[in-house]
């Protein structure tokens, strides 16, 4: 067999190879999925059920369509005080994860994020302080 009969035999294998590799990358869905949130905001009190953080809250993706049924909390984080951030995150089929946050105020609030004291401790003791007797 002549050297250049092979040269293109190999040639035309590899074009058809990136072809079909081609092919295969272009058609993979890689597009995240898209977390919306409606205008219901409610107050985060401590323990607050998931459910409820999950209230309003939709993902969508391109491909797959409504992925609501996979979102999640993934974490609570608390700033000041007076809110905490909740992050959520979404799944769709190629698994591909969409990450979305907002913020929440936290209930049990008092004068601009002073935390409310426990039973029977007032604001002066919660304060530190207290009367020097």
């Amino acid at each position: 067999m002549d050297i250049k009969k092979i040269v293109f035999i190999i040639g035309g294998i590899d074009i058809v190879l990136l072809g079909i590799s081609l092919f295969l990358y272009l058609g993979k869905d890689r597009t995240a999925p898209v977390i919306t949130f409606a205008e219901n905001l409610v107050s985060y009190e401590e323990g607050m059920d998931e459910a409820l953080l999950l209230e309003g809250v939709t993902a969508m993706d391109a491909k797959d369509g409504d992925v609501s049924g996979s979102l999640l909390v993934e974490k609570i984080a608390g700033t000041t005080g007076k809110e905490v951030i909740v992050t959520y995150v979404a799944r769709d089929s190629a698994n591909n994860v969409g990450k979305a946050s907002r913020a929440f105020p936290v209930a049990g609030t008092y004068n601009d994020g002073d935390v409310l004291p426990v039973m029977g401790e007032s604001w002066k003791e919660k304060a530190g302080l207290r009367k020097a007797a």
